[in-house]
C-alpha cells in the first residue's frame, strides 16, 4: 500500500482513459451499428500489442499473438470495404 501515492496519477489516467472509451464506444453503438463499433473497438488489440513491445520489451508475447492480429485487422479491413 505504500507505492499506492507514488503511482496514484497514474491510477487516475488509468481510470480516465477507461471512462472515455466506455463512454465514446456508448455514443458509438447509439450512433452507428454495432458491428461496426465493434470492428473499431478490436483495433485496441494491435495498438496494445505494440505498446507492449515498444515500452515494455514483449517480444516473445508479442510474436505469438501477432498472427492473430493480422486476421483481426484484415477482417475490419473487409468490413470497412464492403460497406
Amino acid at each position: 500500500m505504500a507505492s499506492v501515492p507514488r503511482y496514484l496519477s497514474r491510477f487516475l489516467a488509468m481510470g480516465a482513459f477507461a471512462a472515455a472509451a466506455t463512454i465514446l464506444g456508448n455514443f458509438g453503438y447509439i450512433r452507428s451499428a454495432a458491428a461496426y463499433v465493434e470492428a473499431v473497438k478490436q483495433v485496441e488489440i494491435p495498438v496494445t500489442l505494440a505498446v507492449g513491445m515498444l515500452f515494455f520489451k514483449e517480444h516473445e508475447r508479442v510474436q505469438a499473438i501477432w498472427p492473430g492480429c493480422v486476421i483481426l485487422l484484415a477482417g475490419l479491413l473487409i468490413l470497412v470495404l464492403a460497406s
